[in-house]
């Protein structure tokens, strides 16, 4: 045997230092491009969940309001003339006591506030009305026509604790038609459902008709952010019930940028 052979290390090709160098610049520059593509991804998603709930809040909202503004009216109980009472000296002593003797009927209390809108701070904070709620109705009996269910609706915006400057819309209905019972606090006729959340602002503008002499005359309106008018003049001037109701909405999202719409209804189309 040769000894120079026996001795003779053997020896196999490897990667050089500049191979190595350029498999991880190109293996540098894939997971970056795949780090930004990721980041991209999760930015679009974002924008897109975004999109999707401010979309379905818009639409919850402006269909609720919708629904419900359309059957309001004026209902007979808020038409009833208040008894006024005679001054002293025109009051006939024996006819007040022949009259108290003879039994008399009961007449029911007039209907206060039928539609009401009030705010805060130059922001909506309170809008009701009574309505027909054309998607409810009493359960008919056999031969028996079908009947509105008439509620009272009441659309409250109430700030929310842990975030000042967010609102949340809440909404109440029930039988009870006398406002006052849905102002306690305690035990109130119906419970609140939440309608719409984060929401920055919401403006009322009212357009009412006023009562015109001559039918053949054009029509005028009245444009205001509260009802009943302040001014008891311009009040008597104007129809009860409005006849349009402008919302200017203002929504956060999750981004907290506020994104605005408008949403224009005729009042009592059903």
């Amino acid at each position: 045997m040769n000894q120079h052979n026996a001795h003779q290390v053997t020896t196999t090709a490897g990667y050089t230092l500049i191979e190595l160098v350029i498999v991880m610049l190109f293996s540098g520059i894939i997971i970056s491009t795949l780090f930004s593509s990721f980041a991209l991804l999760t930015r679009v998603s974002r924008a897109v969940d975004s999109l999707i709930s401010f979309d379905a809040r818009r639409a919850l909202l402006a269909n609720q309001i919708q629904k419900d503004i359309a059957g309001a009216f004026i209902p007979i109980q808020a038409l009833i003339e208040e008894k006024k009472e005679l001054p002293s000296t025109a009051v006939d002593e024996k006819k007040v006591v022949e009259i108290s003797k003879e039994p008399q009927e009961k007449k029911p209390k007039r209907l206060q506030d039928p539609f009401i809108s009030k705010e805060k701070n130059n922001r909506l904070s309170l809008l009701s009305f009574i309505s027909r709620n054309p998607l409810r109705v009493y359960q008919k009996e056999k031969g028996v026509i079908e009947k509105p269910r008439v509620v009272r609706i009441i659309y409250r915006l109430v700030e929310q604790k842990e975030k000042p400057g967010y609102f949340t819309l809440f909404r109440q209905e029930g039988t009870q038609l006398d406002l006052d019972v849905y102002n306690k606090k305690a035990d109130s006729a119906s419970r609140m459902i939440e309608v719409a959340d984060n929401i920055k602002d919401i403006k009322v503008t009212l357009a009412a008709e006023k009562k015109q002499e001559k039918k053949e005359s054009k029509k005028e309106f009245v444009t205001s952010s509260v009802w009943p008018l302040k001014d008891e003049a311009r009040a008597k001037e104007v129809e009860l019930l409005p006849v349009q109701l402008e919302l200017a909405v203002s929504l956060w999202d999750d981004r907290e940028q506020a994104s605005s719409f408008k949403l224009i209804y005729p009042i009592g189309a059903a």
